[in-house]
């Protein structure tokens, strides 16, 4: 199996690499659990299930895409293969530096860095899924055509990663809402859930 998830986007979302067998009884067992289905989730639902793993996905709400299907369908990068084809010039440092100046000099450069070094890639592996983004476009305080965007907002990111997710094969859990991680010695080896009648669920697995 990968040793890190490669594409994580923006949102709450916990990943399990579990271990172990619950302490209660009949736990589902997978390899992955994600705890929400927004970008953030779907994206490590996916990537996980690409490395081999059984990946269960929990959501609170009876439909996928937590805050990212509520939003614009907006996405960062620099170095993508739309950029490229219109021939923007822009770096990694420009980019650092313009989210940097956006938060005041309180972010993390390293993480900024982490990100900017892999948001033009980031934007192509959206693009082989099937997330239709239009061309580049400045936007915020820089002239540089940094963004893009779908046609119908975040919907036109959770739409293709949905889809990419069910063809891997990962479970959804809609209306089950994550309630406590299960630690061993300090590793976490499981999650308990309650489904939208608050019967109480246990999730596991054998790696």
């Amino acid at each position: 199996m990968k040793s890190t998830l490669k594409h994580l986007g923006t949102g709450l979302v916990a990943v399990l690499a579990l271990s172990g067998i619950l302490g209660c009884s009949s736990p589902k067992t997978y390899d992955v659990v994600v705890i929400g289905s927004g970008a953030a989730g779907l994206a490590a639902a996916i990537e996980a299930a690409d490395a081999g793993a059984k990946v269960a996905v929990l959501e609170k709400l009876p439909m996928v895409g937590g805050s990212t299907v509520l939003s614009g369908g907006i996405v960062y990068s620099t170095g993508s293969s739309i950029m490229k084809a219109a021939g923007i010039k822009d770096s990694v440092d420009a980019l650092v530096k313009y989210w940097s100046d956006r938060a005041d000099g309180k972010a993390s450069e390293d993480k900024l860095r982490f990100v900017a070094e892999r948001s033009g890639a980031n934007v192509d592996w959206l693009l082989s899924l099937g997330v239709q983004f239009g061309k580049s476009y400045p936007t915020g305080t820089s002239p540089v055509a940094r963004a893009v965007s779908t046609s119908n907002g975040g919907a036109g990111i959770v739409g293709p990663l949905k889809a990419a997710a069910d063809a891997k094969k990962v479970e959804f859990f809609m209306e089950t809402t994550a309630t406590k991680l299960i630690a061993k010695k300090g590793v976490v080896t499981g999650v308990e859930a309650k489904d939208k009648a608050g019967k109480k669920l246990s999730f596991a697995a054998k790696s």
